[in-house]
């Protein structure tokens, strides 16, 4: 499928699930406000039956205007004029809200008017059961200028509770879009797999066709008589079949050298060993290539402590690997920097160089299998991109670190870190 398809076809998927998402929170606030509006008309009804049998009760005419008052959303007035029997109104309260299937906490209160204070409270929880044997002295307001009030403070929550299959759709819808949302995530990573494979199949494909190339028109001049008479030519045509060969193997083995980390078989022989050791292996190893670009090292190994615990072929093969790319990524005359010190039980090793540098956007990438950096339609630098994969395979495998930081124009700076053997310092 074409990358135009896929873009047009995620498109269309989110805004089929951005639809049908805004449509669930539509209808559910839909019938959250309807169980809302019934929830308030039971209770006024239930509040106004209270309110009335309080007003017969002290043979007290009802009033054709309603008797409750709703303040709020959660909070209700209830004027009564008359008499007030805590006891009674509580248990007028319950019962009348078990008649309406209430079962819902609330907390009720009787409110002196003249004053505007709060005489008396309590809180009524849905699950409470009467204590036996146990029984509350209530006081009795017989002044007539006092009302009760009704509050719950948890009548969002007991109402979305009510809402039953459109709570559990909702719920289900959300958790889809999730699974949407991690799928979409998973095939974008696999498309991005693919293309990266795919650029690795072309390079790899270039990379073993020249020396392959190089290989059998050798072989072929070798088979001629004129040739196989002059020992000479034998011998330069044998030596670039070697060369070539060895070239391949190189790239062979760092395939080969790829796969067994993925597999997490990769055995180090950890030994204690000397960072310093190690770059200036590395070093020795890439100076004639530097030296035919007319460039330079600049160091600055201030480390007191070097010693760390750790294999020194694969430590001098990541120097090695990144000491490549800063003669590879440069068009000038290479300066590569290298750096030590310790912070606390580590030693940090910083390699730079002044390079073309890496546009911030690919920084995170770097380390990703197959991974390089585009550079168009120029091929000018060979590699598969496994080198850096490589790199932090084998510093993670030490329990270190590395990060990258580059401007995009100026160079680029690599900073490892690894754990210090405890052995430093001893004698």
């Amino acid at each position: 499928m074409r990358a135009h398809s896929i873009r047009s076809l995620i498109v269309f998927a989110i805004i089929c699930i951005t639809g049908i998402l805004i449509s669930q929170v539509y209808w559910f606030k839909k019938a959250f406000d309807l169980k809302e509006k019934q929830f308030n008309q039971t209770v006024i009804i239930a509040l106004q039956n209270v309110a009335e049998t309080i007003l017969t009760y002290n043979k007290i005419q009802i009033p054709i205007t309603s008797l409750v008052n709703e303040i709020s959303g959660n909070y209700y007035a209830v004027m009564t004029n008359c008499e007030i029997d805590i006891k009674t109104l509580e248990i007028l309260l319950k019962n009348e809200f078990q008649k309406k299937n209430l079962t819902i906490d609330f907390e009720y209160g009787v409110y002196n008017c003249q004053s505007e204070k709060m005489v008396y409270g309590n809180f009524i929880s849905s699950d409470s059961k009467p204590i036996i044997g146990k029984t509350r002295e209530l006081p009795v307001w017989k002044n007539d200028s006092y009302y009760f009030s009704v509050f719950f403070p948890n009548k969002s929550t007991y109402l979305t509770g009510q809402l039953g299959i459109w709570l559990f759709t909702t719920i289900v819808l959300f958790l889809v879009c999730i699974f949407f949302g991690y799928s979409l995530f998973i095939i974008l990573r696999q498309k991005r797999l693919s293309e990266i494979q795919s650029d690795f199949i072309n390079n790899m494909t270039h990379e073993f066709n020249t020396p392959i190339s190089s290989i059998m028109v050798m072989s072929k001049l070798l088979r001629k008589k004129e040739v196989c008479e002059d020992s000479t030519r034998v011998t330069d045509y044998s030596e670039l079949i070697s060369k070539e060969a060895t070239r391949i193997k190189e790239q062979v083995d760092k395939i080969l050298q790829i796969a067994v980390l993925d597999n997490k078989k990769a055995v180090y022989n950890l030994s204690t060993i000397d960072i310093h050791d190690c770059l200036a292996e590395a070093q020795n190893s890439i100076e004639h290539r530097l030296r035919e670009k007319e460039g330079c090292f600049k160091k600055s190994l201030l480390a007191n402590q070097s010693k760390i615990e750790g294999d020194a072929i694969h430590l001098s093969n990541v120097f090695f690997n990144l000491f490549d790319n800063s003669i590879k990524y440069n068009t000038g005359k290479p300066e590569l920097y290298i750096s030590t010190y310790n912070i606390k039980q580590n030693i940090i090793i910083k390699i730079g160089d002044n390079g073309i540098g890496i546009e911030s956007k690919y920084q995170k990438l770097l380390f990703d299998k197959f991974f390089r950096v585009p550079t168009g339609n120029v091929h000018n630098v060979k590699g598969f991109g496994i080198g850096l994969y490589y790199v932090h395979k084998v510093i993670a495998g030490h329990r270190g670190s590395i990060k990258v930081t580059s401007n995009g124009a100026h160079g680029t700076e690599f900073t490892l870190s690894l754990p210090l053997s405890k052995c430093n310092g001893k004698k």
